[in-house]
């Protein structure tokens, strides 16, 4: 029996971070003069857009990226991004028999 594997490798298109200073902020200090890196660390690490905005591509650039093969945009906890195929693989191998 013939084992077959195929591996598809994808490139990053590109990526938006949607950063909203009113959740980052530490109240009249702004987030990128946040002095204590921990602080800024944390903030970031429990930030999350989905649970304020929704996004989605217009029509037109949506029929765009999905119209690659494997292009589709991805939510991410900052914002989204997309991704093509850049690899293809495949590899067909037969176990050796053993007499």
């Amino acid at each position: 029996m013939a084992i077959e594997t195929v591996r598809i490798g994808y490139t990053r298109l590109f990526e938006v971070r949607l950063l909203h200073h009113y959740w980052l902020d530490d109240g009249a200090t702004v987030f990128d003069a946040i002095a204590d890196q921990a602080v800024k660390t944390n903030r970031l690490l429990t930030y999350d857009v989905r649970r304020l905005l929704r996004v989605e591509p217009a029509r037109r650039p949506w029929r765009a990226i999905t119209g690659l093969p494997g292009g589709v945009p991805h939510d991410r906890d900052r914002g989204f991004w997309s991704q093509c195929p850049t690899t293809l693989s495949y590899c067909s191998t037969r176990p050796s028999s053993s007499s």
